[in-house]
């Protein structure tokens, strides 16, 4: 079952698909390729590479379409999230250095349903995540080495916890209510 952003947001069509499209490339993240001609490992690549573009392109978007929006209330840099500036620095990871990695472990879960039980899964996570890898970026040199180290054991807890593809979902429906209230709260 996959989530959608609220369904106040579609009052602004336009950011409610972009939501949709991380969401959505998020969800494709794993599994086997289906077409001959990409390998899983590229599939996937391209999944992070696509879901991460998008979150980053929410706040551009934003930017260039609500003028009046107040940019401390939604700009990714300003945020006390470490995981919306780690989706930030891997988007720049992928797009300028090299492809986040993927490598999956069995994890326990269970559904919402009632007296359903455990059953396992394989969840994928990025296993080549490394502070001097983040400091090759232009973008790294915002913060110093104790808080990229900060951002990327967070990070690392988080998505063994939930898994790449789930992280990056719950992000984006986070940041969803956050650009919402943004335009919301500044539209004319």
């Amino acid at each position: 079952m996959i989530p959608s952003p609220s369904d106040d947001l579609k009052r602004y069509p336009e950011v409610y698909d972009r939501f949709c499209g991380i969401i959505y490339m998020a969800a494709k993240v794993g599994g086997d390729s289906d077409k001959y001609f990409i390998s899983k490992k590229a599939k996937d690549a391209v999944h992070i590479r696509s879901a991460l573009s998008e979150f980053v392109g929410v706040e551009e978007y934003v930017m260039q379409t609500y003028p009046n929006a107040v940019p401390e209330a939604y700009r990714l840099y300003k945020s006390s999230n470490p995981i919306f500036h780690m989706l930030k620095l891997l988007r720049n990871f992928n797009i300028h250095l090299s492809d986040s990695v993927l490598d999956f472990k069995p994890m326990m879960v269970r559904t919402l349903i009632e007296n359903s039980g455990e059953f396992e899964i394989n969840v994928d996570f990025i296993s080549n995540l490394s502070v001097d890898e983040l400091k090759r970026l232009k973008s790294a040199k915002d913060y110093s080495a104790e808080l990229l180290y900060e951002m990327v054991r967070c990070f690392e807890k988080e998505q063994h916890e939930f898994g790449i593809s789930t992280l990056i979902i719950s992000s984006a429906l986070d940041y969803s209510e956050i650009i919402l209230k943004a335009i919301e709260n500044n539209v004319e």
